[in-house]
């Protein structure tokens, strides 16, 4: 009677590794797939993917520089971007379940090692430089009668490093010859070239001009 019981014990639970492992199998054999199937971004921004079917999931991204993942194991992973240039990134999940070792009592189940992938593309929107002639001198042009009248002029737009001059010192004066505004002061009729130069967005000197008539 014991003999019984311990045969009939030790098939139960051969039976039930046969069971286990035989489904890992199945489930590592099965397609995976990435939600969702694709993505876009721009910098700072973050979308979880998420695994179906397979078994012992790894993450993967193509270029280092573009994003980050928060794991690289796991049935889900946030990818964050981490750059403000445009660009594409390939997120690959990888499903794998190693077979089982020669002799090995467990039987044929597992005995193939089994591998599933799949990618998806996430699209980097890159982030746009302002463009570079936006700015301007208000107002344009203006009509003053010496020495009762002043004339103030803004630098309007998304340039830096604002410097102001005249093309005849004798005919005005300046309050300032930097930063976004100034006064112009007639001194003697006649016309007066005001010069804004500042540097663009992208580095570049530029320079824009006002025309002062003096009476």
């Amino acid at each position: 009677m014991k003999t019984f019981t311990l045969l009939s014990l030790l098939a139960v639970m051969a039976l039930g590794v046969m069971v286990f492992v035989g489904c890992e199998t199945e489930s590592a054999d099965a397609p995976i797939y990435i939600s969702p199937a694709n993505a876009s971004v721009r910098e700072g921004e973050s979308v979880t993917f998420t695994a179906e079917g397979g078994y012992d999931y790894r993450w993967t991204i193509s270029e280092s520089s573009l994003g980050r993942l928060s794991s690289s194991t796991g049935q889900s992973t946030v990818y964050t971007s981490i750059s403000s240039e445009a660009g594409t990134q390939t997120l690959t999940l990888t499903s794998t379940i190693n077979g089982a070792s020669a002799g090995s009592a467990v039987g044929t189940s597992n005995s193939i090692a089994y591998k599933q992938s799949s990618e998806v593309t996430i699209n980097h929107i890159g982030t746009e430089a302002p463009t570079a002639d936006s700015v301007s001198i208000q107002p344009a042009s203006a009509t003053t009668s010496v020495g009762n009248a002043t004339v103030n002029f803004l630098a309007v737009g998304n340039g830096s490093n604002y410097k102001w001059t005249r093309s005849n010192s004798a005919l005005g004066t300046l309050s300032s010859s930097s930063g976004s505004s100034t006064i112009y002061t007639a001194n003697i009729p006649g016309t007066q070239t005001i010069t804004l130069t500042y540097n663009a967005p992208d580095g570049t000197a530029k320079s824009k001009t006002a025309t002062v008539t003096q009476n």
